[in-house]
């Protein structure tokens, strides 16, 4: 359900501590991070996940990623994505998707 999984992503955007969605062996100092944009296409049988933001906390992506995989699935509604950010607990976050198929497409400094 790629609606429900762009709608649950839109919770994403904006200045959160995205601890929920962060690797229980990550380190960093803080866990707030702003989300810039976030963008779901469909190519052929292909998925595509675009996200945006100004730093990524370990497997932040990988978690989310797969968070939203279980929204499309029916296992979460999109409005979860508010509490699992308020949640500050991994365990509050779905799956973590696998690295297969993650690519990092650019990398921009300001």
């Amino acid at each position: 359900n790629l609606p429900a999984m762009a709608q649950a992503a839109d919770f994403l955007v904006g200045c959160h501590d995205f601890l929920s969605f962060k690797a229980a062996d990550g380190k960093t100092a803080t866990s707030r991070r702003t989300i810039l944009q976030t963008r779901w296409l469909k190519r052929g049988s292909y998925l595509l996940f675009f996200i945006k933001g100004d730093g990524f906390l370990k497997n932040m992506v990988r978690i989310i990623a797969g968070t939203l995989v279980e929204c499309g699935r029916g296992r979460y509604s999109p409005s979860v994505m508010a509490e699992i950010i308020s949640a500050r607990e991994r365990t509050a976050a779905g799956i973590t998707a696998p690295a297969r198929g993650l690519i990092l497409r650019s990398v921009d400094y300001r």
